[in-house]
């Protein structure tokens, strides 16, 4: 028997990494495949039952990959060819072939071929018609049964009675069918449906993805025997081990080992929580170093990680309250539609011009009136946005989001990887000696602390201590042995120093007094210039971050915030979001961590960064690519990038602005098309062909519109976007 997992590995980005990955995973025992996509940045192992994730995670650790195990469960099946392009192609191919019949009827022909040509054109079009036109039934029909109307029942009902009317006049030998009329309607329709199709960016809940951050096992200490066993089988007062680069399953606590761990997905912050004997520790953790033994004091379902997951969910339903323009003028449209036809029945008939005469010109004012003008307003405009924002590095991946962008009037930030790089630079190197830049370049090399790590980077290229002894304890620091003398660097408690600050790291080197290393978080490069197009913009901002409120005071400075929020939980950035929109502010969230996740879903509109996690991208609206033109830049991007992606953040405001006015145009070009031509067809002086051919020129001067140039001020950065 075979098992497969799933892994996440976000340091992984080549086709190097891809093949070094699969290469040493695959030769492990008892793996029957390892397959790497590499834009999901995802590792998925074929292996027999024997062999465990935990075993896996250890092997690409060692290879330079650290990695996290997902649930399989919540990996979706691969998206399926659309069914309405299938459709719409359907159409275009009966569209143009009965378009070729027609053409001989127009030439003169005699009545038995012309009804021949009818009845060819019956056998190709009802069909078809039945087929690509079954969205509109179907949702028409749902729409009658709820006594309600909206913008397919017209289409339904003026492709119904233009196809009857046809297949009448074909068995009956007249003059006229209008079945190229029918299907022309269809294809335009259908058209204009996957365009609003592509606009939307078929993307999983947040909630789902924030469900992958839960470990699927635990490895149950009893009795002094360790078992794996799924998380849904722990209970209260169970103890869990949990071993370095493994996730906590359930809220517990601590009772016995030190450790650091990630609470990023609480806190936001890139900073690691030291953890010790008696410590509170949440579901969703990552132990960084050490191994913990934990005593579970609540159920997965009931943990903290799943506490947030519901915050999500409840804020997404929230968003998805909103109406599309589209959807608020089809609701004025579609009755008036209706009442325009009926009316020109009734009339006609009451004149005298007969049944077959005042359905045909009922049929005609139906057509002529066809939303197919509406219906293309919307999402030729957020296709050809979507095009240019593209090219400038944002990715649109929701059929609303430059709607309500457009609309907003506050934006605010998260802190840490947004503005910031996560990484912390220190501030003072210039006054250490070569000797002693020698021996922290080797502690930090053999540590895995956040600060330790970014201290290996920084350092100037140079000889480097052998040291001996070399030992990292959990929680506290690393030490060793340098010509017989101890060196220590790590926090001030370890030292034996009163130093508080987080962001300090201490060295002490034998018998000499404890120096210390200050560390200032990193703006990346791009930040203040995009600040500055925003202020240009008028729009006030304001930052929001789970850091220290004295941190964040200080880098609000730093970048000319009037507003900031310091210290705040996920549940506390959330209310910020709230009380904002309670002052009648339309607000935009750009953030990049699991903690920002229910403050995106809760803003009226959410941007974040390629490098942000999975179930942040899944709750933003717009995703900042990696460098303007970043065409092939997906997400997943490395976070060293996120400055460059911020860029378009700007560009997006600019292009929402005008999107908004385009629709609006369009809407006018399809009010003043029916304006001349619903008189047109209500006096008779237009046939359900006629009407189709009008129907279509309407459409195509609505997309013409909404392709043209994209003004984008002194960033457009020259020449025309593609749409």
């Amino acid at each position: 028997m075979t098992a497969t997992h799933i892994f996440h590995v976000p340091s992984m980005h080549c086709a190097g990494c891809m093949v070094k990955i699969e290469q040493h995973i695959g030769a492990l025992t008892g793996v029957v495949a390892a397959r790497v996509n590499l834009s999901r940045k995802e590792l998925r192992v074929t292996a027999a039952d024997g062999v465990k994730a935990g075993a896996v995670v250890a092997a690409l650790d060692a290879l330079g990959f650290p990695a996290e195990a997902l649930d399989f469960e919540q990996i979706t099946a691969t998206d399926k060819t659309n069914p309405l392009l299938i459709r719409l192609a359907v159409a275009g191919f009966g569209m143009m072939n009965v378009m070729l019949l027609s053409v001989a009827v127009w030439a003169g022909a005699d009545a038995a071929t012309r009804q021949f040509l009818h009845l060819v054109s019956a056998l190709i079009g009802l069909p078809i018609l039945v087929y690509a036109s079954a969205v509109f039934y179907v949702n028409a029909w749902r729409a009658v049964m709820r006594m309600r109307l909206n913008m397919d029942v017209p289409i339904a009902l003026a492709i119904i009675l233009a196809a009857g009317l046809s297949l009448y006049e074909s068995l009956a030998g007249g003059q006229h069918a209008y079945f190229d009329a029918a299907l022309a309607l269809t294809f335009f329709l259908l058209l204009g449906r996957y365009l609003d199709m592509q606009a939307r960016q078929k993307a999983r809940s947040a909630a789902a993805h924030l469900a992958k951050m839960q470990t699927p096992t635990a490895t149950h200490k009893h009795r002094g025997n360790l078992r794996e066993i799924s998380i849904n089988a722990l209970r209260p007062g169970m103890l869990v081990l949990v071993r370095a680069g493994e996730r906590i399953p359930a809220d517990g606590v601590i009772v016995k080992g030190q450790a650091d761990a990630d609470r990023s997905f609480l806190t936001g912050e890139a900073m690691p929580v030291a953890l010790d004997v008696g410590a509170e520790v949440f579901a969703g953790e990552l132990c960084l170093n050490g191994v913990l033994e934990v005593k579970i004091s609540k159920t997965a379902h009931n943990s903290t990680l799943r506490r947030f997951i519901d915050l999500v969910e409840v804020a997404e339903r929230g968003r998805h309250h909103y109406t599309a323009l589209a959807d608020r003028a089809a609701a004025i449209y579609a009755p008036l539609v209706h009442c325009l036809a009926l009316l020109a029945f009734c009339l006609w008939l009451w004149l005298g011009a007969g049944v077959y005469t005042a359905l045909t010109i009922a049929i005609a004012v139906l057509i002529i009136t066809c939303p197919c003008a509406l219906g293309l307003a919307v999402p030729a405009v957020m296709v050809s946005a979507s095009a240019r924002l593209f090219s400038r590095g944002a990715l649109i991946k929701n059929a609303t989001a430059l709607e309500r962008i457009a609309a907003v009037d506050c934006i605010i930030f998260d802190k840490t990887g947004v503005l910031t790089s996560g990484a912390f630079k220190p501030s003072n190197l210039d006054d250490w000696s070569p000797e002693e830049l020698a021996i922290l370049r080797a502690l930090a090399r053999g540590s895995r602390h956040v600060l330790a790590q970014n201290l290996n980077a920084v350092i100037p290229a140079g000889k480097i201590a052998t040291l001996k002894n070399l030992a990292e304890v959990a929680g506290c620091g690393i030490g060793g042995t340098y010509k017989g003398s101890a060196v220590r660097l790590g926090k001030a408690e370890w030292l034996e120093s009163p130093q508080e600050s987080d962001r300090y790291l201490g060295f002490r080197w034998g018998d000499r007094g404890v120096k210390w290393l200050y560390f200032e978080e990193s703006v990346r490069p791009e930040v203040p210039a995009m600040l500055a197009r925003l202020d240009a913009l008028g729009i006030p901002r304001i930052l929001l971050s789970g850091d220290h409120t004295d941190a964040v005071a200080r880098m609000a400075e730093r970048l000319g915030f009037k507003a900031f929020y310091g210290g705040k939980n996920p549940a506390e950035k959330l209310a910020v979001i709230d009380a904002c929109k309670a002052e009648g502010r339309v607000v935009l969230m750009v953030g990049d961590g699991l903690n920002d996740a229910g403050a995106l879903a809760a803003a009226d509109a959410a941007i974040a960064p390629a490098s942000a996690l999975d179930a942040t991208r899944a709750t933003a609206d717009v995703i900042l690519l990696s460098g303007a033109g970043a065409g092939g830049a997906g997400a997943g991007a490395g976070a060293g990038a996120g400055g460059a992606q911020l860029k378009a953040l700007p560009d997006v405001l600019t292009v929402a602005r005008q999107a908004k006015s385009r629709v609006l145009q369009n809407f006018a070009l399809a009010a003043l098309y029916n304006m001349i031509a619903v008189p047109l067809a209500f006096a008779g002086l237009a046939t359900p062909l006629m009407a189709a051919i009008a129907m279509s020129l309407s459409s195509l001067t609505v997309v013409l519109n909404a392709v043209r140039f994209w003004n984008l001020g002194g960033n457009n950065m020259g020449g025309r976007a593609k749409p």
